[in-house]
């Protein structure tokens, strides 16, 4: 023995993927892409730590509709109705606390 250490070689080592547990309705983004895994990563060693963002959205829909009825003095109908309908439009997300956002 002559006491001194020898080093060998750093391995590669990967993180695998994951599957991303699904929400019924809403959509699973990671990085802000569509998808429904996290990819699997290789890594050597001196590469920097990986931080994936993870996030659920929905669209919510609502909509409002208005109905005027055009009548003469005597309650009969001047005209058919006229009906309007009007969608509105909102995007819901939850963050990695739980907490939701509901965006424009």
């Amino acid at each position: 023995m002559t006491g001194k250490v020898t080093t060998g070689e750093w391995q590669p080592a990967s993180f695998d993927a994951i599957d991303l547990t699904q929400i019924p309705d809403w959509t699973s983004l990671v990085d802000g892409k569509e998808t429904k895994q996290l990819p699997a990563v290789d890594l050597k060693y001196g590469d920097k730590s990986i931080t994936v963002e993870v996030t659920f959205t929905k669209t919510e829909n609502k909509e409002a509709t208005r109905t005027i009825h055009y009548q003469v003095t005597e309650g009969q109908a001047a005209k058919d109705d006229t009906v309007q309908t009007v969608a509105f439009q909102r995007t819901v997300s939850t963050d990695e606390n739980g907490k939701t956002n509901y965006g424009a």
